[in-house]
């Protein structure tokens, strides 16, 4: 009999090691990631957050200026540096550009991610900073679902391009586990309400409010959806539910041979196209 109750024992150990384990790398982005240099042709500019907490990014401002600028978000573990690809072909046609590190990440102060649940307080932040009479957003992955969710609190962002969103972050949580541990696919939906559990006790975080679905139906914001049909990380329904939460005001453009994030890659002409027409409108 003990040693059946030394198996059980050892299976809860395990079960609880990996909740903790998962749940506190889903929430901190480790160091050597959040090392970051200024992207060529732009300025550090910062600002803090409602929560006193000190954000950082780069400014690109353009030859000709229209009167316009775009926020521009990077996607989970990445840094300003990887969203700024998109600064040239915004910067030639008049856009003032500013490409932030997101808090947790690179230079800004931050210990945790919260994927949009502190992060929309940040986007205000930004976007007040930000003179120009017309402001758009442009995001990638977590990126993109920190806009949407910013879209009811910031009436001041006219329309956002979303590249890669995930409807929900359960849902994205749900996908992820198997690819993160795969030894605990078989149990995701447990350790997944463990995870949710451990991190409203131990931080106060209610994840089940990062949804931008439930945000992108309250919200008459114009969004361009975007999605790779070979995306390995975010699946293209996240983006059909997306659209389908909104269909009035949302667009979905699917990129066929496009992975996570990678349809300027796939499809630079057409996504440059179609990106600054939704500006443009």
């Amino acid at each position: 009999m003990r040693y059946v109750f030394a198996a059980a024992a050892a299976i809860l150990l395990g079960f609880a090691a990996t909740v903790v384990t998962l749940s506190e790398s889903a929430l901190r982005i480790p160091a050597r990631l959040r090392q970051v240099s200024d992207p060529p042709g732009a300025s550090e500019v910062s600002v803090r957050s409602t929560d006193g907490t000190l954000l950082r990014g780069a400014l690109f401002r353009p030859r000709a200026p229209v009167g316009k600028a775009v926020l521009v978000l990077h996607g989970l573990g990445d840094t300003r540096r990887g969203a700024a690809a998109f600064a040239p072909m915004l910067t030639e046609r008049g856009f003032t550009v500013l490409v932030p590190d997101s808090r947790g990440h690179g230079a800004s102060g931050g210990d945790l991610v919260t994927y949009g649940i502190r992060e929309k307080d940040d986007v205000r932040a930004w976007v007040s900073t930000l003179p120009e009479g017309r402001v758009y957003g442009l995001g990638e992955s977590m990126g993109a679902a920190i806009l949407i969710q910013a879209l009811e609190a910031e009436p001041r962002l006219r329309s956002v391009v979303a590249e890669c969103s995930y409807a929900t972050f359960r849902d994205a949580a749900l996908d992820r586990i198997p690819r993160l541990a795969p030894w605990a696919a078989f149990a995701r939906v447990p350790i997944l309400e463990a995870a949710f559990w451990y991190i409203f006790w131990r931080y106060g975080l209610d994840l089940d409010m990062a949804s931008p679905a439930a945000a992108l139906a309250r919200s008459r914001t114009p969004v361009l959806l975007i999605h790779g049909l070979a995306d390995d990380r975010t699946a293209p329904e996240q983006s059909r539910r997306l659209h389908a939460a909104a269909p009035h005001t949302t667009e979905l453009w699917e990129v066929p041979g496009a992975g996570h994030t990678r349809a300027f890659a796939a499809a630079g002409d057409e996504f440059q196209r179609r990106v600054l027409e939704w500006f443009e409108k």
